[in-house]
């Protein structure tokens, strides 16, 4: 099965479209981008859909989730990945289901990494 990654024309109104600060992140293209703010602003979530955007842009990418504790990670930053990033939309549902998504995850319930079919992968 063949993947495509189609990028979305700057006036549309579909997928994700971050703002303000998490546009800043979003555009940042050094080699370490840091994002901070109060809590429900939409931090975690700019920086999965950048983690997953760079995935399925560069074949054999290596990305790196990091929490203070990986049970953080789970409780928190994964289930938002699972959630709201990877999946694929089930139009009968109106929603994502990450079940259907070309990307796997490896370790059960506890994810320690995902792969891409072009050979991305983000480890936890």
């Amino acid at each position: 099965m063949r993947y495509q990654v189609v990028e979305m024309p700057p006036n549309s109104t579909q997928g994700y479209r971050p703002y303000g600060g998490a546009l800043q992140f979003w555009r940042c293209k050094e080699h370490e981008c840091l994002i901070a703010g109060p809590a429900e602003t939409g931090k975690t979530l700019v920086a999965l859909q950048k983690l997953d955007a760079l995935g399925w842009k560069y074949p054999r990418f290596r990305g790196l989730i990091v929490r203070k504790s990986y049970q953080s990670a789970v409780n928190s930053v994964i289930q938002t990945y699972l959630k709201k990033v990877i999946g694929a939309w089930d139009g009968r549902t109106g929603r994502f289901d990450s079940a259907k998504s070309p990307v796997k995850s490896f370790g059960g319930e506890r994810p320690e990494w995902f792969a891409y079919p072009n050979g991305s992968r983000i480890v936890v």
